[in-house]
C-alpha cells in the first residue's frame, strides 16, 4: 500500500512540473483588406479578453492554433440612447442603425422580476414607450432589435 502511495505522489507532482514547462507564446499580425487581424497567446487556458483600440479588434487568450479570424473594421456597431432620464411618462429610444422593425422591450425591477413587456415598431430610428403606469423607482431596460440586446439602468419618476 505504501509503495502504490508513494507511486501516485510522485506521479501528480512530475505532471505539475512538466505542465510548467509547456506554456507557450504564439501570435502573429496581419493587415489585410478587410481589416486587421491580431492574434496573440501566451498559455492561457481559455479565453480572456477583447478589446478594440484605435478602430481596430485585439482578441487575446487561449487560441487554437488552425484557422483565422478576421476583423472587419469597417462593421458599425448600433448604439441605443435613451431619453429623457429619469423619465416620468414615456421613454423614448433611438437607434442608430435600425431604420426600420421590430424590438422588445422588457423591463425588471431591482429584484429581477418582469414588470413590463412590449412589443414596439421603430420608425425612422426610433420608438417610444408608455411607463407612466409603473411605480417610481430604479429599473433595469432589456432592448432587443433584430440583431442586438441592449441593456440599460433606467429611473422613473413621477
Amino acid at each position: 500500500m505504501k509503495y502504490i502511495l508513494l507511486v501516485l505522489i510522485t506521479l501528480n507532482s512530475f505532471s505539475q512540473e512538466v505542465a510548467r514547462n509547456t506554456i507557450s507564446v504564439v501570435g502573429n499580425s496581419n493587415l489585410t483588406s478587410t481589416g486587421y487581424y491580431v492574434s496573440q497567446s501566451v498559455g492561457q487556458l481559455s479565453t480572456i479578453g477583447f478589446s478594440e483600440m484605435f478602430n481596430k479588434c485585439i482578441v487575446q487568450g487561449y487560441q487554437q492554433p488552425t484557422g483565422m479570424k478576421i476583423i472587419d473594421a469597417s462593421i458599425e456597431k448600433e448604439t441605443l440612447q435613451l431619453y429623457p432620464v429619469p423619465v416620468a411618462d414615456e421613454l423614448n429610444l433611438l437607434f442608430s442603425l435600425s431604420f426600420e422593425g421590430k424590438c422588445t422591450v422588457e423591463l425588471f425591477d431591482r429584484l429581477g422580476r418582469l414588470v413590463l413587456h412590449k412589443e414596439c415598431t421603430i420608425n425612422d430610428f426610433k420608438t417610444s414607450i408608455s411607463l407612466s403606469n409603473i411605480a417610481t423607482s430604479t429599473y433595469l431596460i432589456k432592448i432587443t432589435n433584430n440583431t442586438n440586446v441592449f441593456y440599460e439602468t433606467i429611473i422613473k419618476k413621477d
